[in-house]
């Protein structure tokens, strides 16, 4: 992000243009780092502690710092995220600029600005002047003024290690650098209270570039678009051809994403304005980048996204725990699992299992993009795949072929072996069961063969009741020539696992088709299930009364002559 200071002994530019994937997995380069105590701030993309001076302890600047600080993110009446103010006298007053962005929500931000606060002054204890970055803020406090002041120069880049491919570089360079100044334009035009301006393009080989730009808004707007000019020009000759690169000054935000078909880079760009050298242990604080705390999202982000986990935004239950559909400010959406509270790993162990996850990349698994562990909730958020899961192609049409096998076609089928081989798809995706012809054909008017309606009815049974919690399931199905009923009912342990389940139906059903083909009704039971076929209803029936006891004969009244001993 961005932030001025006038030069009064001697600058330093230093751009910065920081690679993260963000939206998924991310890059298997990024160094994996000691996670830092929980009660403590996580760490800063970038700092650096301008050494120009120092005040010492207990002193008047160190009490205006704190209160300037105190009172910068604390200040609720102020919502766009730009926060400037000063506090004291002549040589102890203090300057500061906060600026949050443009996508992030004001809750978000003031707690963004208080770990900066934090965390600044205890990695430059003494330090007049220090600015930090955070990927969602930028704090700088100084000694002196810092509006409205535009410097340019050194430069350090941060790169992407992946390349475009060289088919692409020129036409991806220049999609890219159409985006930038469109978006530059924009952002410069904004008003007074924020510079901000994010949007996409389409890029070579079916990708999509993001791109996200930033200046403080007490910029002029030829001041913003002179600076984000110096950062664009930058880009071609530190990273043409990579998949997110950027840059900027200390007041200046440049985001650039581009996600292939299955993966996703997300470049996040620095050009920072410093008087003085950098500290030699700062290639060491841009490692922790990696850092578990890279991938660590604040629950009242998510929770915002989605509505509070409302149920309209519910997608689905798995079995650690319900999804949720949720949409950043920005407008990217996610999916959100909330672990169940009885998930099993401890704190530790959950960071570590999301670090290796993290960097499993491929284009057929699911983007992992970040994580949270806040009051006692685990969340895994995930890119979002608006065509859900393949059943939800798949099973209409195989059940609607099922059907007609089993109950529609002149000659009925059971297929036995209905397998994901089995299923071909033509090309509209449209499943097609095959194989079905070779399955036997049952005539259930002929008394030599096994019973149709027995299997039809208890196979649907067992394919409902496989859905439910309960895994149990009870009805009755017409039969013959609609005068006759039927009536089955299937029924699991609920402490087994739904495949536990369906094996032990399947089990069950082969002994039925050895022992009862040709039988009205039949009961068999297992352990962990057990399922039964009648012809007559047998379940919701009410509860039988107990038999009646038989009379007792009548006790004659104790006469004062019969009274007990003692009476």
């Amino acid at each position: 992000m961005v932030s001025f200071r006038p030069n009064f002994h001697f600058r330093q530019h230093i751009c910065m243009a920081m690679v993260s994937s963000r939206l998924l997995f991310f890059l298997a380069a990024i160094l994996i780092l000691i996670v830092q105590a929980l009660a403590q701030p996580p760490s800063f993309l970038y700092y650096s502690c301008l050494d120009t001076c120092n005040y010492t302890n207990n002193s008047t600047y160190e009490t205006n710092l704190n209160q300037l600080l105190s009172s910068l993110y604390s200040n609720t009446e102020i919502d766009y995220g730009f926060y400037n103010s000063s506090y004291g006298q002549n040589s102890d007053e203090v300057y500061a600029i906060g600026l949050c962005r443009g996508d992030v929500q004001t809750d978000v931000c003031r707690n963004c600005l208080k770990n900066s606060s934090d965390l600044l002054k205890r990695l430059c204890p003494n330090e007049k002047e220090a600015i930090g970055w955070y990927d969602q803020c930028m704090l700088h406090y100084s000694n002196s003024s810092m509006l409205g002041i535009v410097e340019l120069s050194p430069e350090i880049f941060l790169l992407n290690t992946e390349n475009i491919s060289a088919n692409y570089v020129n036409e991806f360079d220049g999609d890219l650098q159409k985006l930038l100044e469109s978006l530059k334009n924009e952002a410069a035009a904004g008003a007074s209270l924020r510079k901000f301006a994010a949007g996409n393009a389409s890029a070579p080989n079916f990708m999509t570039l993001y791109a996200l730009v930033q200046c403080t808004p007490d910029l002029s707007e030829q001041q913003c678009i002179g600076c984000l000019d110096d950062a664009i020009k930058a880009i071609p000759q530190c990273c043409a051809g990579k998949e997110g690169n950027g840059t900027s000054t200390s007041r200046t935000v440049i985001i650039i994403v581009v996600p292939t078909v299955a993966f996703v880079v997300l470049i996040v760009s620095f050009c920072i304005y410093l008087r003085v050298r950098k500290p030699r242990d700062k290639a060491e604080d841009i490692e922790e980048i990696g850092s578990v705390e890279s991938l660590q999202f604040d629950f009242s982000t998510i929770r915002a996204a989605t509505d509070d986990f409302s149920e309209a935004n519910k997608l689905g239950q798995g079995g650690f725990g319900a999804v949720y559909k949720g949409t950043f400010f920005n407008g990217q959406v996610i999916a959100v699992k909330r672990l169940s509270r009885d998930f099993g790993p401890g704190d530790l162990e959950f960071k570590n299992e999301v670090l290796l996850v993290a960097k499993l990349q491929h284009r057929n698994l699911l983007r992992l993009l970040r994580f949270s562990l806040e009051r006692n909730e685990r969340l895994l958020i995930y890119e979002f795949v608006p065509n859900t899961s393949l059943d939800h192609f798949l099973f209409g049409g195989i059940a609607r072929g099922l059907l007609y096998l089993h109950e529609d076609s002149r000659l009925r089928i059971i297929h036995r072996d209905l397998k994901a081989s089995n299923i071909l798809l033509d090309e509209e995706m449209n499943p097609k069961i095959s194989d079905f012809e070779r399955e036997r054909e049952w005539n259930s008017t002929s008394p030599d063969e096994p019973n149709y309606g027995a299997l039809s009815l208890m196979y649907g049974l067992i394919d409902e009741a496989l859905q439910k919690e309960m895994r149990f399931r009870a009805d009755n199905k017409t039969v013959s020539d609609g005068s006759e009923q039927r009536y089955g009912l299937v029924q699991c342990s609920r402490d087994i696992s739904k495949s536990a389940c369906s094996n032990c139906f399947s089990q069950l059903m082969d002994a039925a088709n050895l022992c009862c083909k040709s039988k009205l009704g039949w009961r068999i039971l297992a352990t962990s299930c057990n399922i039964r076929y009648e012809n007559y209803s047998f379940f919701q029936q009410p509860a039988v009364p107990p038999p009646l006891q038989p009379p007792q004969p009548a006790v004659p009244p104790l006469t004062p002559s019969a009274q007990p001993p003692g009476n």
